[in-house]
C-alpha cells in the first residue's frame, strides 16, 4: 500500500465518520449531506479515473469542504471578537463560498455585526442584528442573544422564556441556555442560576458558563484564571469588564471606577453592561445566603478551574510568543530548500543533507559518511517528498505551539529532542537490513509525536489526580489522534511507526513527569 492508498483509506474513514453524525442530525442538513455526496463521488470516480492521484485530491477536497469551513467558521468569530476586523472578514468570506448551506451564509453578517459592536458603530450592529434575529438558524439564535445583552433587558427576557411555554426547546440552544444563566445572574436569581448549572454537566467544560457562574458570584479568583486560560483572546476590555463584575460582586466598592471607565468602551456591549452596572450594581453575594449544596457547587467549580489551569495544555497560557516553534519551522523550511536542487526523493542527497543510513550501501559510499553522531539530529531536519515536509511542518506548528504556550521554551525543547534522539537513534536497531539494501531515516515525526505525547501525558496526570470534565475531554481528542496516526502509520509501509512509537513513548514518559510536577498556578 503506496501513500496515496493510505490517504484514501484516511479520507475514506473519516468520510464514513462524517455521514454516521449526519445520521444522526434531525432534520438531516441539507448543505452537510450535499458535503458528503461530492465527497463520495470523488472517491469513486477518482479511484476509477486517477487511481494513483485520488487520495491528494480526496484529501484537498475534505479540507476545502470540511476542514476550512468548520476552523475557518470558529477562527472568524474568535478574530471578530478579539478586534482583528479585517482578517475575520476575509475569512468567514472564505467560509461562505466553502459551505453556503444550512445557515453558514449568515457567517459574514455575524462577524460584521461582531465587528460593529466592537468599533461602537451601533446604527449598523442593530440593523444587522434586527436582520439575523428573523432567521431559524444557528446565527440567528446567536444574534438574538446577542441583543440581549446589549440591551440589558433580562427580566424581559426571563419572563418571555416562562410565558413562552418552549422553555425546555429554547434552552437546548447553547447561546440561549449561556445568556438565560447570565439573565439569571444579572437580576439577583443566583440559587436558580447555579441549580440550572449543576442539572447540566455538559456546561461544566464551557468556559463562558464557568465565568458567567464565578463573575456573577463574586469568585474572582476564578474569573482570573478563566480569562488568562481559554479566553485569553477576548479583548482586554471584555476582560476587564468580567474582573470588575467579579469584584462588584463580592462587594468591592472600587470596581464602579472600572465600570465607569468601561462604559465610554468603543465595545458596545461593554459600555451598555458597564454603564448598567454603575446605575444598578449587583447585589452582593454572601456564603450565609446560599445553601450548603450551591456552596459545594461554587467549591467545585472553583478546584475544577484551578485543576484545568495546571492540566488543560490545549488551552493552558504561558505569557509569550511561541518562538521555539517558529525557529525550528524556519528551520526546516531552510533545510528542505537546500534539499530540492538536489532532488527531494534522492536518496544520496538526502544523505548528504544528514538522513540517517539503517542499510549497507554499496561498496563505492565509504561508511563514514553516514556514520556521524550528529544524524539522529540532523534527519530530523531532512524530508522525503513534499507531502511528508508539509504534514510534518503543519503537525509542529500545533503541537509545538500548544506545547509550548503550556510549558515554556524550554520545556518544548527539551521534550521535542529527546524524542528526536530517542527515535532516530533507536529505530535502526528494530529494523532488519540487507546488504547492500538502501534504507534511509528522515523526518521530524518522531520528535512531533514526541510533542504530541508530552501533551497527552499531561492530560493523563491530572486525570489521575481530578477527572475535571476538560481535561478528560481534551485528553480523549489527542487519544482519537494518536489511534488515527497508529492506524495510518501501520497501513503505509513506508512509514517507520517504530520511529513515531518511540517518540510517542518518550514524550509521553516526560509529559507525566512534568504533570506530576506541575505546580498550583498563581491568581
Amino acid at each position: 500500500m503506496d501513500f496515496n492508498d493510505s490517504l484514501v483509506g484516511l479520507v475514506g474513514l473519516s468520510t464514513a465518520i462524517l455521514g454516521l453524525r449526519l445520521s444522526q442530525s434531525k432534520p438531516a442538513p441539507r448543505g452537510w449531506l450535499a458535503v458528503l455526496a461530492v465527497l463520495i463521488a470523488v472517491l469513486a470516480v477518482g479511484s476509477w479515473l486517477l487511481p494513483g492521484y485520488v487520495g491528494y485530491v480526496a484529501l484537498a477536497a475534505w479540507g476545502c469542504l470540511v476542514l476550512l469551513p468548520t476552523l475557518g467558521q470558529r477562527v472568524a468569530i474568535r478574530w471578530a471578537n478579539a478586534g482583528r476586523p479585517r482578517m475575520a472578514r476575509h475569512l468567514a468570506r472564505l467560509v461562505t463560498l466553502a459551505h453556503p448551506a444550512d445557515g453558514w451564509s449568515d457567517t459574514r453578517e455575524f462577524v460584521e455585526t461582531l465587528v460593529a459592536l466592537q468599533q461602537g458603530d451601533a446604527e449598523q450592529a442593530n440593523r444587522l442584528l434586527a436582520g439575523l434575529q428573523t432567521r431559524d438558524t444557528q446565527f440567528g439564535r446567536s444574534a438574538v442573544a446577542l441583543a440581549i445583552r446589549q440591551s440589558g433587558e433580562w427580566e424581559r427576557f426571563l419572563r418571555d422564556i416562562e410565558r413562552s411555554g418552549l422553555k425546555r426547546l429554547i434552552l437546548a440552544d447553547g447561546n440561549m441556555l449561556d445568556v438565560y444563566l447570565q439573565a439569571l445572574g444579572e437580576t439577583g436569581q443566583i440559587p436558580a442560576m447555579l441549580a440550572e448549572y449543576g442539572r447540566r454537566p455538559g456546561l461544566h467544560s464551557h468556559a463562558t458558563a464557568q465565568l458567567r457562574i464565578a463573575a456573577l458570584t463574586g469568585d474572582v479568583e476564578t474569573t482570573r484564571r478563566l480569562l488568562n486560560g481559554g479566553l485569553s483572546e477576548w479583548p482586554a476590555d471584555v476582560r476587564r469588564f468580567w474582573i470588575a463584575t467579579a469584584r462588584q460582586a463580592r462587594g468591592d466598592d472600587a470596581a464602579l471606577d472600572d465600570f465607569h471607565e468601561l462604559s465610554r468602551s468603543h465595545n458596545l456591549l461593554v459600555s451598555n453592561l458597564s454603564r448598567r452596572r454603575t446605575e444598578q450594581p449587583l447585589a452582593v453575594v454572601r456564603p450565609a445566603d446560599l445553601s450548603a449544596d450551591d456552596q459545594l457547587l461554587l467549591d467545585r467549580l472553583h478546584h475544577d478551574v484551578r485543576h484545568d489551569a495546571r492540566y488543560a495544555v490545549l488551552t493552558r497560557k504561558t505569557s509569550g510568543w511561541p518562538w521555539v516553534t517558529l525557529l525550528l519551522t524556519l528551520a526546516m523550511i531552510a533545510n528542505f530548500l537546500r534539499e530540492i536542487p538536489g532532488g527531494v526523493e534522492n536518496y544520496g542527497n538526502l544523505v548528504d543533507k544528514g538522513a540517517i543510513v539503517i542499510a549497507d550501501f554499496p561498496d563505492d559510499w565509504p561508511e563514514s559518511r553516514y556514520d556521524e553522531w550528529w544524524r539522529p539530529f540532523s534527519a530530523a531536519f531532512v524530508h522525503f517528498g513534499w507531502a511528508h515536509f508539509l504534514m510534518n511542518i503543519v503537525a509542529l506548528l500545533y503541537l509545538g505551539r500548544q506545547l509550548e504556550l503550556s510549558w515554556g521554551h524550554t520545556g518544548m525543547l527539551l521534550c521535542f529532542f529527546v524524542a528526536v534522539f530517542v527515535s532516530m537513534a533507536v529505530t535502526p536497531r528494530f529494523l532488519p537490513t540487507e546488504e547492500h539494501d538502501l534504507q534511509l531515516l528522515a523526518g521530524a515525526s518522531g520528535g512531533i509525536m514526541g510533542l504530541l505525547g508530552g501533551l497527552l501525558g499531561h492530560l493523563i496526570a491530572g486525570w489521575l489526580r481530578h477527572r475535571t470534565p476538560e481535561v478528560q475531554r481534551q485528553m480523549l481528542l489527542l487519544l482519537m489522534l494518536v489511534v488515527l496516526q497508529t492506524t495510518f502509520d501501520f497501513l503505509h509501509p513506508y512509514v517507520s511507526y517504530h520511529a513515531h512509537l518511540l517518540g510517542l513513548a518518550t514524550g509521553l514518559t516526560i509529559g507525566c513527569l512534568w504533570g506530576a510536577a506541575a505546580r498550583t498556578e498563581t491568581a
